[in-house]
């Protein structure tokens, strides 16, 4: 069955593009100077063990709640916009085809989030992770985030910064994107803030994320 899309695309792409002139003006440079938040949703999808969720709504909130200290000075910040929990979700993600399965349940225009019991690393499978960006590779162009419940209040934090065009990791001590520590608020380095800047416009201007406001930061 075919359906004429045509009136469809040509309004997206008009709306892609009036998001794409505005943005340059409404997303901040280095810092907050420009006063200006961007508020993107979060669609969370959480997997059941045993007919029970395999973590909290307390859990999802502290996670989201240090992610928005961490990326206010950078004019962006998070909201779960939607909840769905499922016994379809696999509780333990232990392979590639069980990340890139998840694929199948990804929201249109949010960032994806899959909370689940346990999640292994794939090249060494006995070793546990606690969060992956993971782009699925049977349900192409879908990308998404999964958290293992075990993860500590900085992980999607940490995630989201992939997520937001910066894959690679840092070895700088309390760098978001580092694996070492301090008792300090993780932070980006300027030119990490510029690839969050570009790719958070990316998306926007194709569409992929839809925000759920731009409004003037507090």
């Amino acid at each position: 069955m075919g359906f004429d899309c045509g009136p469809m695309l040509t309004r997206r792409a008009a709306a892609a593009a009036l998001v794409g002139t505005a943005l340059g003006a409404l997303l901040p440079p280095a810092s907050a100077s420009a006063g200006q938040l961007v508020r993107l949703g979060v669609a969370v999808h959480v997997a059941q063990e045993q007919g029970l969720p395999v973590a909290d709504q307390a859990f999802i909130e502290r996670q989201l709640k240090m992610a928005n200290r961490v990326f206010a000075p950078y004019g962006v910040a998070f909201e779960q916009s939607e909840r769905h929990q499922s016994e379809a979700l696999l509780p333990h993600v232990r392979t590639r085809s069980e990340r890139n399965a998840l694929g199948a349940f990804v929201r249109p225009q949010r960032i994806n989030l899959f909370v689940v019991a346990s999640l292994h690393d794939v090249d060494e499978p006995p070793r546990i992770r606690r969060g992956v960006h993971w782009h699925s590779a049977t349900h192409v162009p879908a990308h998404y985030l999964i958290l293992s419940r075990i993860s500590f209040d900085a992980v999607l934090a940490h995630e989201l910064g992939h997520f937001l065009g910066n894959p690679r990791h840092s070895n700088t001590r309390g760098n978001l994107m580092s694996y070492q520590h301090t008792d300090e608020l993780p932070f980006l380095d300027e030119s990490q803030q510029r690839r969050l800047r570009e790719s958070l416009a990316g998306y926007l201007r194709t569409g992929e994320l839809q925000p759920l406001g731009i409004e003037p930061q507090r």
